[in-house]
């Protein structure tokens, strides 16, 4: 029979070998408790729509007083900020890059230009601002011309002698030479030369196929011709070799592709040169873009943005140079103002008159006109500042998509 004290000894050795396991096995089961009695702080419902805040917490971003003021004293900051301005401008100059795309569209040769300028195939509304005596029996230029749709109109609707089209763009040249049959069908819709039918199921009639046209006749279509070329001449000696050919030059929306392709000796030339090449008494229609609608445009190239930080000779003053001696015309008058749904496009017409008659110049030899010349009021010889007083250029600014 073992000891009382041999006992004492066993008992304490089971007791201090079972202590760790009854030490573990507490700790599991206060946890689970702790687990079981709070479920929220553990299983919190998240919804999977609604966005859950992001535990990276950002700083608020400072305005402008407050920027000014961190930075210790508003007028050396002002200092600092104004000599920074033009080396992040010059800067801004070097890091320029200019899209290879762009590049195609350098001189306004968009060939979706009449689309938006005359939505839904409504007429130009240019054309009631026009007189059917400036063009009957002429000899008329149209620069600038695009696909043709208003060199067409004009060619058709009034009787001029003949009417080129010139554009810079050969691709938009040759759509003009396919738009002539979509106008001569229209024309000849009246006269019923052939039925009904016959458009619909053979298309348009070609310009080419008329039976019993002559070839001295100046009815539409063969009183209007589309020529490829650039109208800007490379020097003087071009400029002084330019003969006498046209009665009524058209120069619209033009000018801000020659400042920006050219800058300003380019539009000098373009003055020039359609100066020289009016009969004496002749007219020039002049619808030039206002200077605010250049900055659109002039990240187009290298050459535009250049020229566009260079110009000095502006849209306000076309006027008063092309009545100066270095031009030489003799009268301005302002036209309209055509309105459009774009003020974009609300431009003033401006008509310039050469000094001299346009009978006197048709009834020398190497002019023949088919059509008797309508004397007019602006064929003059002298310069009145009365009339030149409606010539002043609208200085207003307006906004538009493409001008």
């Amino acid at each position: 029979m073992p000891s009382p004290a041999v006992n004492a000894a066993t008992t304490s050795r089971k007791t201090s070998g079972s202590a760790p396991a009854l030490a573990s096995s507490s700790a599991s089961s206060s946890s689970f408790a702790s687990a079981v009695a709070a479920p929220s702080a553990v299983d919190k419902i998240v919804s999977p729509v609604v966005p859950q805040g992001s535990p990276v917490k950002f700083s608020r971003r400072k305005s402008s007083g407050e920027t000014r003021r961190s930075s210790g004293g508003g007028g050396s900051a002002s200092a600092s900020s104004s000599t920074s301005r033009p080396a992040a401008s010059n800067a801004k100059q070097q890091q320029m890059h200019f899209r290879p795309k762009d590049a195609h569209f350098q001189y306004g040769n968009y060939n979706r230009y009449y689309g938006y300028r005359n939505g839904g195939g409504q007429e130009d509304p240019r054309l009631k601002a026009m007189k059917a005596e400036w063009f009957r029996g002429r000899d008329v230029l149209d620069i600038g011309c695009n696909v043709g749709h208003l060199t067409l109109s004009l060619a058709r609707d009034f009787a001029p002698r003949k009417v080129i089209g010139l554009d810079i763009d050969g691709g938009l040249i040759r759509a003009a030479r396919r738009n002539v049959r979509h106008y001569l069908t229209a024309a000849l819709a009246g006269e019923m030369r052939f039925p009904v039918s016959m458009a619909i199921c053979h298309g348009p009639i070609a310009a080419a196929a008329l039976p019993g046209r002559q070839a001295e006749s100046v009815a539409f279509p063969n009183n209007v011709f589309f020529v490829e070329g650039n109208y800007i001449m490379d020097n003087e000696a071009q400029l002084e070799a330019q003969q006498e050919e046209f009665d009524m030059i058209l120069c619209l929306s033009l000018t801000k592709w020659v400042h920006l392709n050219w800058g300003d000796d380019g539009v000098r030339f373009l003055f020039k040169r359609m100066y020289r090449q009016l009969r004496p008494g002749g007219r020039m229609l002049l619808e030039a873009q206002p200077f605010h609608s250049y900055a659109k445009k002039k990240k187009l190239t290298e050459t535009t943005f250049k020229n566009y930080h260079a110009i000095t000779l502006r849209p306000e003053k076309f006027n008063e140079y092309l009545l100066s001696p270095e031009v030489g015309f003799a009268k301005c008058e302002l036209v309209a103002t055509p309105s459009h749904a774009s003020k974009g496009f609300q431009r003033p017409l401006y008509l310039f008159t050469k000094a001299g008659s346009l009978d006197e110049s048709q009834s020398r030899p190497g002019h023949n006109a088919t059509a008797s010349s309508c004397s007019s009021s602006s064929n003059t010889t002298t310069k009145n500042s009365n009339n030149n007083r409606s010539c002043a250029p609208d200085t207003s600014e307006a906004s538009g998509t493409k001008e």
